[in-house]
């Protein structure tokens, strides 16, 4: 028997992911949620408990490589459900913790449970890996697309925040399992969300989750639009113009999805052959200065702190990372460093001889190399400023003193980020000193780990640059074996296959698959 402190009288549901309990025999958040609420403990038989079932549970899971047990089929929708709120709903991004504002059990918001249902069983399925509830999702995917359909026949229905969340909701659903898409169907179906969204005016953007909502869509489409090599709808831009009047001018997040809507216009240009290495040179330097703008000229709050350490740490780069004030920030800052590796990828391989020397003669007449050693160099940064990110993610703040033993005051340094952000400048050839990442059970919470999915794609970019040095790629497939085998995201095994093989795919294929595709997350 174990004493375990004050108890709290909250539920087992809210208890578990941190939410406020009115204590209610069913209470509200589980209502909300559409989830069966345990009621209000009782304090006496809180004070000790037995906790040997609890260590054999945890070893259990733990010697399965973080994969929960299945239960009976009622089990595995509430374990789903619980799964799924913790990593979408109250992880790390939150970015559906409005549908715990929407009523999930009135009769005409069915689709909005039905998705939700429909998604956490999606998610669930991938973390299982087992076919059985992935047949489960998908009938639940259908039934949702029905109600969907049929919400759709009605204008009060069809212009009703449950709605949207409800496609969004189900376009997770397709990312996370993998569901296929043509680009003429994808396009298709962007076509109706447009007109869905158009449909609810502009007075969506008059309050706060109907602005959100848009935003989150807006993020959606411009991924779908980078994976499927598909221009942005004008609609979608004339709608991001009336949008604009109601966002902060200011905010980065904003800002930089401003720079991504002509940043898919070069790539499917680009792709099509329609642009000379001149046009795409010159509209390459641009969007990247526009992004170097962004970076200088963030809030004061959005500026981060690198920290320096005297002795090799296993999960720090170079003896050294960054501190930003949250992961929302962190993820922004990071999205940023994505954009600009491409972009300047993109003006190296057109400056490199192979490029067609007919074509590029003049240009490159102009200091052509100095140019390629100057973006190699600036690749190098951006890449080294994502690897100092890992840190506030897979360490801070509560494992510091198990993995920073020599973190303190005394042997540390503090200094405050450039304007540009880009607080490193290390060489391309430069090897990390620090040892290699040991991948054993860690002790994260289900919100820890939601935080350490954002890391999965900018470390792909990172690893996947033809800049990149490969005692670096080394050090990024150790973090990447490290969040699949002891934090337990089995994404990061995919994101570690592709670059192990040195495979060419579309990146954005890689960033929708792995559920962390939200912009304004």
């Amino acid at each position: 028997m174990v004493y375990c402190g004050k108890p709290s009288r909250a539920c087992s549901h809210c208890k578990g992911r941190g939410a406020k309990c009115d204590r209610r025999l069913e209470c509200g958040q589980c209502r909300r949620a559409g989830l069966k609420c345990s009621g209000p403990r009782d304090p006496k038989q809180l004070v000790f408990r037995d906790q040997s079932q609890e260590v054999s549970r945890k070893a259990a899971i733990r010697n399965s490589n973080g994969t929960s047990p299945i239960g009976t089929a009622p089990d595995v929708l509430e374990q789903a459900c619980v799964m799924f709120f913790n990593r979408y709903v109250y992880g790390n991004s939150r970015t559906y913790d409005y549908i715990t504002t929407l009523d999930l059990t009135n009769d005409g918001d069915s689709c909005l449970s039905a998705a939700k249902d429909a998604a956490s069983l999606g998610y669930y399925s991938t973390q299982n890996l087992s076919p059985r509830i992935l047949n489960s999702a998908r009938k639940k995917y259908d039934l949702a697309l029905r109600l969907v359909s049929k919400a759709l026949q009605s204008h009060d229905q069809a212009v009703k925040d449950s709605t949207l969340a409800s496609v969004l909701l189900l376009d997770l659903f397709e990312k996370l399992t993998q569901t296929y898409r043509s680009p003429e169907s994808w396009t298709k179906h962007m076509n109706g969300a447009v007109e869905l969204v158009k449909l609810r005016g502009e007075s969506q953007f008059q309050y706060p989750l109907g602005l959100r909502l848009f935003l989150q869509l807006n993020s959606t489409i411009l991924i779908g639009c980078l994976q499927y090599d598909v221009q942005v709808p004008i609609e979608l831009i004339e709608l991001r113009r009336k949008a604009s009047k109601y966002v902060d001018p200011m905010d980065p997040k904003w800002k930089f999805s401003e720079i991504v809507v002509p940043f898919v216009g070069l790539g499917v240009a680009n792709s099509n052959g329609h642009l000379s290495s001149k046009h795409i040179l010159d509209t390459a330097r641009y969007l990247d200065a526009e992004l170097n703008t962004v970076s200088e000229n963030v809030p004061q709050e959005w500026k981060y702190d690198t920290i320096k350490i005297q002795s090799p740490c296993e999960q720090v780069y170079e003896q050294h990372f960054h501190v930003y004030a949250d992961h929302h920030m962190t993820h922004t800052w990071n999205n940023i460093r994505i954009i600009r590796i491409l972009l300047n990828t993109l003006l190296r391989e057109q400056l490199m001889p192979e490029t067609d020397p007919l074509e590029n003669s003049a240009i490159m007449s102009q200091n052509a190399e100095d140019d390629v050693i100057h973006l190699t160099s600036h690749i190098v940064s951006l890449s080294n400023d994502i690897l100092a990110s890992v840190p506030q993610y897979t360490q801070l703040p509560r494992h510091t003193s198990k993995f920073f033993p020599t973190f303190s005051s005394t042997n540390s340094s503090i200094r405050s980020s450039s304007s540009t952000g880009h607080a490193s400048n290390l060489s391309s050839n430069t090897s990390s000193k620090s040892k290699s990442v040991r991948s054993e059970p860690t002790d994260f919470t289900p919100f820890e780990i939601s935080r350490c999915y954002a890391l999965i794609f900018p470390l792909y970019i990172a690893g996947n640059s033809p800049v990149c040095s490969e005692s670096t790629r080394g050090w990024i497939l150790d973090i990447l074996d490290f969040l699949e085998n002891s934090v337990g995201i089995r994404e990061a095994k995919a994101a570690a296959g592709y670059l192990k093989r040195r495979e060419k795919i579309n990146p954005w294929s890689l960033y929708a698959k792995i559920g962390s595709y939200s912009f304004s997350a």
